[in-house]
């Protein structure tokens, strides 16, 4: 083979081997699914009707992909459900629910991931586990606990006095208290029922059962009431009222530790009035008209 057409015929190789190099196109760059790393809660254990804040946390190796976000929710409802971050306002009913949220990227390669939320309630209605009254002129008797009615008593004229001992459950869990209510019902009255009847709240400091207590062994309780409270007139029919305050608060969250119930004393004023115990409330089958702490938290 001659020079030129050696030359010739490695330039030709060449063209062949540069030409089909142009007309293969380049390999497809991969494209990664997003990964969701978890999904953030700012209340783990959100009250009934609150509104919580959530975010995805979610990584994608193909650096300027986008991104798109889809929250749902088993109850409850979101507010801009495209977004990463997003607040869910959750429902009126204590329970367990789910959130789910889908991650998808330019080319719908997507992640799911989902988050249960047990949902409690905002109020605590906590019942009695001792409720009873007390006379001075009856000092031995110890049955109070099983009648239909707590008394509540002031007569001078002939030596009556009588006053109430309620002892509540426990609050069933740590949370800020944002409000607090006794709650009592009138069912029966003697004497000026047209009067109101002013009375003090004590605080508890010791130990005592309904099953016997007697005015000769009543618990101790602190010397300066903790309110002063009226309780309204009564007009033929059961009816319920309620006492509150920021010292019913406080009473509230020092039970968190030593839990020993009020006393409520009534004022120097010839008038009767009668509630609904625990026990009474349940004969009528009227679980409405039993003493009971109302509790909503923040």
């Amino acid at each position: 083979m001659g020079l030129k057409r050696g030359l010739a015929y490695l330039l030709a190789v060449q063209f062949l081997i540069t030409g089909c190099k142009k007309d293969n196109p380049a390999e497809p760059s991969v494209n990664h699914a997003p990964v969701i790393e978890r999904i953030s809660i700012d209340r783990p254990e959100p009250l009934t009707d609150q509104r919580v804040n959530l975010e995805c946390i979610a990584v994608d190796e193909d650096e300027d992909d986008t991104l798109f976000y889809d929250w749902r929710s088993s109850n409850g409802r979101i507010e801009n459900p495209y977004s990463r971050r997003v607040s869910w306002t959750s429902p009126s009913t204590p329970g367990t629910y789910q959130i789910l949220v889908r991650v998808e990227d330019r080319e719908r390669e997507s992640a799911t991931s989902s988050k249960q939320i047990s949902v409690v309630s905002r109020f605590d209605t906590l019942y009695v586990s001792d409720d009873s009254f007390i006379e001075r002129n009856n000092p031995d008797y110890d049955g109070y606990g099983y009648l239909t009615f707590l008394d509540i008593y002031v007569n001078d004229d002939f030596n009556w006095f009588s006053q109430i001992y309620i002892k509540f459950n426990n609050p069933t869990t740590e949370r800020a208290i944002k409000s607090a209510k006794i709650r009592l019902t009138i069912n029966e009255r003697e004497y000026n029922e047209e009067t109101e009847l002013s009375c003090d709240i004590h605080k508890i400091i010791n130990q005592w059962s309904e099953e016997n207590i007697m005015w000769n062994n009543c618990p101790r309780s602190e010397i300066t009431p903790t309110l002063r409270f009226l309780i309204p007139t009564y007009e033929g029919d059961a009816k319920t009222f309620y006492i509150n305050g920021d010292e019913i608060i406080e009473l509230v969250k020092s039970w968190r530790t030593e839990n020993y119930g009020l006393r409520m004393v009534p004022l120097q004023q010839r008038i009767q009035k009668y509630f609904y115990s625990s026990e009474g409330a349940e004969e009528i089958e009227k679980p409405e008209y039993s003493p009971a702490l109302i509790i909503e938290y923040e």
